[in-house]
């Protein structure tokens, strides 16, 4: 550690330039005038920053650590060179201290451990190795692993050289392997061997029990057996079938039997000629617009299993033509020659529908076939259609001109002269008409065929107690072509209601036709001929 001079100031002494010590010579902490300080007082800048412990320094050794002021002593163990020699397997601690270079730990020969082995190559099993002497070696052993012999009396077996684990067995066989019989035999047992004999079996002696059954008989129905006893059978027994015809005694004749189907009757085989029965008084009605009720009478006798029905629109389906729509007993299938039905449904109205109704039995065939044909309802809001004219529609007045028939109603051939506004051609219904017409259905479709001029309609209601007088719902419009209309009268509804509140209950319902001629042409009124149209069809939807 370096002296430093401190100059006091005011008095003589030593200045910066005369000294050599600087401010990092001086301990940090402390004051002087250094070297670097101009004469001037400065703090010191050196510190001393060691982290060596005692027992890092070795033992006898001081040093200075973080204080300059206390010197301090190593404790670290000098080892000097340590030595060790190690067997296999065997381990050395080094010591904790300072060791200067010159120790050593050094293996044992592996000779010094082998040695003194007895063993030679003939000793250990082929293909496995060994050391000796220091040197790795491989043994010649035979292995013949696990060696089997069986003898029968008086053999011998000469066992092998070589290593044998244990598992090998020489076994005497038996007596009995070396009585028995010759490949593909049965040895006899006692019961194989006739009572009262003996034998030698599988180097056991054996006393037969084997009965004597002499000549056994039976006689046997079909289906019956016998059995047979055990023992032996002198070759004279004999088992009979008795006759057939003493086993089949029936009455059955062959118009019993299902035809086509045999059976044994007093000894004969006989042929049936019973075939399936079949329903009778077919006939076909319509129910509503999309059914139609299929009738028949079940037969007197079986076998009947049920009816299948072929459908068609095109003419009579027959067999196998068409569509099968049914198949079944209908819906009072057991009572023999009972009354019997099926309703076929899902079909259009108005419709002629041809039906075959063939009766059958599973696996015997078919019965008769009957052909029929009936035709749907019209819809419930058809009003007049060809053909159909429930509510009896006709013209009237008498001076009217028009017409009602099986095809149309409306203006055929009619000359008219006259004020304007005036019906050419009015129509009323016959029958009382129900208001469900009205109050179900909201619109009127109508077919029209259009004549020579422009034609109007008017759908009115009647009331009974205005004799003919029809107030109208004043549907009018107009139809100038041929082709199909509708025209939705609900919005008259409560023109309709005041109707019925002021004259009651309607009784029947009015239609008028008139054509655009018969209005007034440049102020006059001609007498005009004309055929306003026919309506075809009048449907409530």
């Amino acid at each position: 550690m370096s002296d430093v001079l401190i100059a006091v100031k005011g008095g003589g002494g030593v200045s910066s330039d005369e000294l050599t010590a600087t401010a990092n010579d001086l301990l940090k902490g402390k004051t002087a005038v250094t070297s670097d300080s101009n004469d001037e007082a400065v703090a010191g800048t050196l510190e001393l920053t060691g982290n060596a412990t005692d027992s890092q320094v070795l033992v006898g050794n001081t040093y200075y650590s973080t204080d300059a002021k206390t010197k301090r002593t190593g404790t670290m163990a000098n080892q000097g060179a340590k030595t060790s020699a190690l067997n296999c397997g065997g381990s050395y601690t080094i010591p904790a201290g300072y060791h200067n270079g010159s120790g050593k730990v050094t293996a044992n020969s592996l000779a010094s451990q082998t040695g003194g082995a007895t063993a030679a190559d003939g000793d250990v099993l082929s293909g496995k190795t060994y050391w000796k002497d220091g040197a790795k070696r491989t043994g010649t052993m035979a292995n013949q692993g696990a060696e089997t012999s069986a003898l029968n009396c008086g053999g011998s077996y000469t066992i092998p050289a070589g290593y044998h684990n244990g598992s090998g067995k020489v076994t005497a066989n038996s007596l009995a392997s070396q009585t028995g019989v010759d490949s593909g035999k049965t040895a006899a047992a006692a019961a194989q061997i006739l009572t009262g004999y003996q034998a030698w079996v599988k180097g056991s002696k054996i006393t037969g029990s084997m009965a004597n059954q002499g000549a056994k008989t039976s006689a046997l129905n079909c289906g019956g057996s016998y059995t047979i006893p055990a023992g032996y059978h002198n070759g004279s027994g004999k088992v009979t079938a008795n006759s057939l015809a003493s086993q089949t005694s029936a009455t059955a004749a062959a118009g019993n039997i299902l035809s086509g189907k045999t059976a044994w009757v007093n000894g004969t085989k006989i042929t049936g000629t019973l075939a399936v029965q079949s329903a009778i008084s077919f006939s076909a009605a319509a129910l509503s617009s999309s059914s139609i009720r299929i009738s028949w009478k079940n037969p007197s006798k079986g076998p009947w299993q049920g009816v299948f029905i072929q459908i068609s629109t095109s003419g009579t389906p027959g067999v196998s033509g068409g569509t099968r729509k049914y198949t079944g007993a209908g819906t009072n299938p057991s009572q023999a020659g009972g009354n019997n039905y099926v309703d076929i449904t899902g079909l259009s109205a108005n419709t002629t529908y041809y039906f075959t109704c063939v009766s059958y039995t599973t696996n015997l065939g078919n019965g008769t076939s009957h052909n029929l044909s009936a035709k749907t309802l019209h819809k419930p809001g058809m009003f007049f259609a060809k053909d159909y004219n429930p509510y009896g529609l006709i013209w009237y007045p008498s001076t009217a001109y028009g017409s009602v028939t099986n095809e149309y109603f409306g203006v055929t051939n009619a000359t008219y002269s006259g004020s304007g506004n005036e019906y050419v051609s009015p129509f009323r219904t016959t029958k009382t008409v129900g208001l469900d017409l009205f109050n179900t259905y909201k619109k009127i479709r109508l077919v029209f065929e259009r004549g020579d001029a422009d034609a109007y309609f008017e759908f009115d209601v009647g009331f009974q107690s205005t004799g003919n007088v029809a107030h109208g719902i004043a549907n009018l419009f107009r139809m100038t072509a041929s082709g199909t209309y509708t025209v939705d009268f609900s919005n008259r509804e409560s023109f309709y209601n005041s109707l019925v509140s002021s004259y009651g209950k309607p009784s029947f319902f009015t239609f008028s036709i008139f054509s655009s001629r018969s209005y007034k042409e440049n102020g006059s009124l001609s007498q005009l001929s004309y055929k306003g149209g026919k309506i075809k069809e009048l449907e409530f939807i």
